[in-house]
């Protein structure tokens, strides 16, 4: 459960830090990795699968949920911002597009979020091509609150829906191996 632990919290770090929350959650598979085969090895062979299995698969598939999770949720981020701040070995990048444009050591403040956008008089205009490209303008503006609407769906999968899952899991698992050793 302490691995479990370690590896969710890493979830919790700031974006600029993906690169770290993916090698804690693979860190914590590694081990829990090999905690299952020497358990699995220490035990008697059976033809039915053990409570101690399914407690040993769930935890291995946990930390992997969590790497697929921040995976989406780093590309949603990149869909939403072109110009972005990563981190790379210990390196803070300044990027526009795939293009770095800058490089620094890793501190200082985030930038802030973009600024609102009035509405443009273009979207009423009487010539086309001009109400044309302010309609593709608008769509592509909507596009990103799209994306950001997912990318908040997806932090709450992460940070609320996961964690609920797994104590969940952790209740019935209990239930059920409580009641199957009084049966015995």
């Amino acid at each position: 459960i302490l691995l479990i632990l370690i590896g969710h919290n890493a979830i919790y770090f700031k974006a600029f830090f993906f690169e770290a929350i993916v090698s804690v959650n693979l860190t914590v598979m590694l081990v829990l990795t090999t905690m299952f085969i020497s358990v699995a090895n220490a035990l008697p062979k059976t033809s039915y699968v053990k409570m101690v299995d399914i407690w040993l698969i769930f935890n291995l598939f946990y930390p992997f949920q969590e790497v697929l999770v921040q995976t989406v949720i780093e590309h949603l981020r990149t869909k939403i911002d072109d110009k972005r701040t990563i981190n790379h070995h210990g390196k803070k990048l300044d990027l526009d597009g795939d293009k770095v444009v800058g490089v620094s050591k890793v501190g200082g403040k985030s930038e802030e979020d973009t600024p609102v956008v009035p509405f443009n008089q273009d979207l009423v205009s009487i010539d086309e091509k001009v109400q044309r490209k302010a309609l593709k303008d608008m769509y592509k503006r909507d596009e990103v609150l799209i994306d950001q609407e997912r990318l908040d769906k997806a932090i709450f999968f992460a940070r609320r829906l996961m964690p609920g899952v797994a104590v969940l899991f952790v209740m019935v698992y209990s239930y059920v191996g409580y009641s199957n050793y009084s049966l015995e």
